[in-house]
């Protein structure tokens, strides 16, 4: 009895067993087969020198064939593991002991396809090699994927640019990297269609939203004009006006910068919608101004050159980068009033500080507040030769004048002939209240010339 019921007990567990057996097997068997035209992502198992062996959850595993290989790169085939992931196309699904047979080539160019849809639906970008170029523009490289970009969709083609002129542009582009973005992806036709404007237009506008105010930058001397130097800012370019060179007056942006220098720049200003970018050298260099009154103060005479001349007074440059204003009422010359009348660009002047506001770069000065002796010893320093002797002389008659007279003292510029500084006496006299007789204006220009001639000393 004790036998019949072991036997039974061992009967049940077996048929248990069986049943598990029997059920995982069903399970295992029940997959999806691969088809033909799949692209399935196998592991890489084993590498041989004539094929690949790849899992891809079939019940055997795929081989690519050696055939296969043969059209990848070198470099691509020398960088794969065991334990990688790659594409694969299925091209052979095989019966019974046949194998079965897939291409990692074909994997990786319809993954690609893939890839460019998607770029395209996004509206991103990619990078792309230049491979060569035609009549109608560069052809180009996307992965392993050959595609194109029309002439009228490269910024580094002018518009109008003869047929020469364009292909010698594109010829130097062979080897290069760009940011594009895609036109057109048709795989059925195998078109693939690029705009590198596009995307440049996308990659300004990023960096114009990057830049702010005060920023200081490093960037690259793209262009030089008679206004100014344009700065490459990694795809935007920016404007330093030769007004913010440097501190000292610039003639021309070449005397600073060239071509290809690497430049530090601070970011002044920022215009968004005309895509406008102000830059400055000059809040990165010594600012004279700061240094100002280490050196001077209110009092001081100082010595300067008349850099330009308005209405309203004459502009003297008294160091590099600093130039203050004699004002009109400053001035102290006789004759019409007019400041362009009296001196010029290039004069040499005398004057003396009555303000100075380092803050709002604001400095005053006063030729009419130097004293007769104060000028002449300044002229005595620093005039020599027969020209300017003569010139020195007529300013001398001219200074003592004014002392007899009591009136301020006035003083003319070198370049004024004693003739001048006669006639312009005479003038002033005539329209004095005391109106002298032309017979006293006549005996007045008599004695004048006749201490010229009593004084050896002063003629030329």
């Amino acid at each position: 009895m004790t036998d019949i019921v072991m036997e039974e007990m061992v009967n049940t567990e077996m048929e248990a067993v069986s049943e598990g057996q029997f059920e995982n097997l069903v399970d295992d068997y029940q997959y999806d087969r691969p088809k033909r035209g799949q692209i399935i992502d196998g592991k890489v198992i084993r590498i041989y020198d004539d094929m690949i062996l790849v899992d891809i959850g079939a019940k055997r595993d795929a081989i690519i064939p050696k055939n296969d290989l043969n059209k990848l790169d070198a470099s691509f085939l020398e960088n794969i593991s065991i334990g990688d992931h790659v594409p694969v196309y299925i091209f052979f699904t095989g019966a019974g002991d046949d194998d079965l047979l897939v291409s990692l080539d074909k994997g990786l160019t319809l993954e690609d396809w893939d890839q460019a849809q998607e770029h395209l639906k996004d509206n991103s970008l990619v990078e792309i090699q230049v491979a060569g170029y035609n009549g109608g523009g560069l052809l180009v490289e996307f992965n392993r994927l050959e595609g194109f970009i029309p002439n009228s969709h490269l910024t580094a083609i002018p518009r109008g640019s003869s047929p020469q002129k364009k292909d010698n542009i594109k010829s130097k582009m062979i080897g290069t990297s760009l940011q594009a973005k895609i036109l057109e992806v048709d795989q059925k036709r195998g078109r693939l269609l690029f705009s590198e404007r596009n995307a440049y237009q996308e990659l300004r506008q990023r960096r114009l939203d990057q830049l702010e105010k005060g920023q200081v930058l490093l960037g690259r001397v793209v262009n030089i004009v008679d206004f100014g130097a344009f700065i490459d800012l990694d795809g935007i370019d920016g404007l330093i006006h030769i007004s913010e060179l440097a501190w000292e007056r610039v003639d021309h942006p070449s005397e600073l910068l060239s071509i290809g220098d690497q430049v530090e720049v601070e970011v002044m200003d920022i215009d968004v919608e005309r895509e406008r970018v102000s830059l400055s050298r000059k809040p990165l260099l010594p600012n004279p101004w700061e240094q100002l009154l280490e050196q001077y103060k209110v009092g001081d005479l100082v010595e300067g050159e008349v850099t330009n001349v308005r209405d309203f007074g004459a502009f003297v440059q008294i160091e590099e980068g600093v130039v203050g204003l004699v004002h009109v009422s400053e001035i102290g010359f006789t004759g019409s009033g007019n400041p362009k009348e009296v001196v010029k660009p290039g004069d040499k002047i005398l004057a003396r500080i009555i303000e100075i506001d380092p803050e709002k770069e604001r400095l005053s000065m006063s030729m009419q507040r130097v004293t007769y002796e104060e000028q002449m010893t300044w002229m005595v320093k620093n005039f020599d030769g027969s020209e300017q002797e003569q010139d020195f002389s007529a300013m001398q008659a001219t200074l003592k004048h004014a002392v007899e007279e009591e009136t301020p003292t006035k003083v003319s510029p070198p370049e004024l002939t004693q003739e001048t500084r006669v006639d312009e006496t005479l003038s002033e006299e005539a329209s004095s209240p005391q109106e002298p007789s032309g017979e006293s204006l006549q005996e007045f220009s008599e004695e004048l010339q006749a201490e010229e001639t009593a004084s050896p000393e002063t003629s030329t």
